[in-house]
């Protein structure tokens, strides 16, 4: 029959009290409300202003180039049927 051996590693009595107090020292301070600072977030400089307002007038300026695309490529796919 095959013997079992049990070992049991310990560190020194002190470091575990110190390590239990840790412990009841960061259960008591979650236990505490906090409260949380205001915050206030810095205003856009000219430029950042500036340059929201040039990319909202730029919305919708893509669709000319995106029809003439889908002539274009319609187009080829006739092509490419003749050709079959």
């Amino acid at each position: 029959m095959a013997e079992v051996t049990e070992q049991i590693v310990r560190e020194s009595p002190q470091i575990e009290a110190y390590k239990l107090g840790l412990l009841e020292s960061a259960k008591q301070q979650i236990a505490k409300p906090m409260a949380v600072p205001a915050y206030q977030v810095a205003g856009m400089t000219p430029e950042q202003y500036t340059a929201a307002q040039m990319a909202q007038q730029g919305i919708g300026t893509y669709a000319p180039v995106l029809k003439q695309l889908l002539v274009a490529l319609a187009h080829w796919v006739m092509a490419l049927n003749l050709l079959l």
